[in-house]
């Protein structure tokens, strides 16, 4: 992610008379030219001088390479920019991670590839154990502390505040029509001590289906990596790009991911996900219906998907009320039936019906009309305090009152208050 810093130091002794016979130096290429083919690919872009590496013998110019095993490191510090964390102890094998300039790691184990050369095994701070090639490290001494803090986001304008959302409810927003800015830049640090990874959400305007201005495109940008998601024409989606994002789908896990919402009806919106990784951003899977809130560990509640939804501009924090979430692992709805059984007490008022055939689904319409449409089907209607327990999921929501009243509730029909 960051932009990639030649490091290094060349230690080169020149006479006078050198110079003037134009012998006994060397250019930045020749010093480069030193390392493999492997050991060049195994960083970001090719071109990385790495400084001579210290250890305990009296040679202060030994490299990794020819460190012996008694005199191995017992902490490491990372001095390319980024570099790969590899499965196996090759440059051909699967990269599982990424390590950054200046991160700490302890030692696990030690070992050397088909040329000899010296790999240490390590794990991240996100918790994945792999190796890296030992010629971009430097020993560490033993009270450097060991970098756990795993990717760390911030912003250019309300870090504390984002900082915060990602903490307590894993997603901090921005209305795309709660600002008259075309731009907006937000800062994504790899490393808690720097802020260099910058997320650039480029929005652009035009006119929705409706004739209304709107943002009809957005392209994110994180470093040298872009996508771009353009609002298609689809009455369903209620006009537009309304939201854009930061959100951690999975917590814990290392990842932090951006999306992009399209469209304002809660029913309707769809949100794209992107990861981003040591590769760059990459799609990460979509869903339909408005977020209401994060599990921590790969689903996603959304509006729809529950017995009843929470209050306008209200936290959704009753989990016993979940019929259906989204999978981010399986990016697919999983039905549930673990309001079975439960007891809910209700927060509103409530139409019980007396068969699940009467049951009112239909268009928006005022409640008092829907209490008069539906005065002949239904047993009585809840009221906020009242208790009810889930007894069947079967055929949509049959519940007992605890008055022993048996009969069904629901409908989607976004009655107008």
């Amino acid at each position: 992610m960051k932009r990639l810093v030649g490091l290094g130091i060349i230690l080169m002794v020149i006479t006078l008379g050198m110079i003037l016979v134009g012998c006994g130096s060397k250019d930045k290429g020749d010093v480069n030219s030193n390392l493999s083919d492997d050991a060049q690919e195994d960083t970001v872009e090719d071109e990385v001088i790495v400084e001579p590496l210290e250890s305990d013998s009296d040679e202060n110019t030994t490299s990794s390479n020819d460190v012996e095993p008694g005199e191995l490191y017992k902490k490491i510090t990372i001095i390319a920019d980024k570099l790969n964390v590899r499965s196996e102890v090759s440059t051909d094998s699967e990269i599982v991670d990424k390590v950054y300039q200046d991160s700490v790691y302890e030692v696990i184990q030690f070992d050397r590839d088909d040329e000899a050369k010296i790999w240490y095994k390590i794990q991240t701070e996100n918790d994945i154990v792999g190796w890296i090639a030992g010629w971009y490290v430097q020993e560490a001494d033993l009270d450097s502390e060991i970098t756990t803090e795993p990717r760390v986001l911030t912003d250019t304008v309300a870090s504390d505040t984002i900082t915060m959302a990602i903490e307590s409810v894993g997603m901090y927003s921005i209305r795309t029509d709660e600002s008259t800015s075309a731009g907006y830049n937000m800062t994504y640090s790899l490393n808690p001590n720097t802020t260099d990874d910058t997320i650039v959400f480029v929005l652009t305007k035009g006119l929705n289906d409706s004739g209304f201005s709107t943002v009809i495109s957005c392209e994110i940008t994180v470093d040298e990596s872009s996508v771009t998601k353009t609002y298609e024409s689809n009455i369903e989606s209620n006009g537009g790009i309304s939201e854009i994002g930061v959100i951690d789908l999975v917590s814990g896990d290392g990842y932090i991911e951006l999306y992009i919402k399209e469209g304002d009806l809660a029913d309707r919106t769809e949100y794209t996900f992107y990861r981003l990784t040591g590769d760059g951003l990459t799609q990460y899977g979509s869903m339909t219906g408005d977020i209401l809130a994060l599990s921590g560990d790969g689903k996603i509640y959304y509006w729809g998907g529950n017995i009843y939804e929470p209050f306008y501009n209200t936290a959704f924090t009753n989990f016993d009320l979940v019929l259906s979430y989204y999978d981010v692992y399986l990016k697919t709805y999983v039905d549930t039936n673990q309001s079975v059984g439960k007891t809910i007490v209700a927060d509103r008022e409530m139409i019980i019906y007396a068969s699940y055939a009467d049951v009112f689904d239909g268009a928006p319409i005022e409640y008092a009309d829907l209490l008069s449409r539906t005065e002949e089907t239904r047993i009585r209607i809840l009221q906020p305090g009242e208790s009810f327990t889930v007894i069947s999921l079967d055929q949509g929501i049959q519940i007992e009152t605890e008055f022993g009243e048996i009969g069904w509730i629901g409908g989607f029909h976004m009655v107008w208050s």
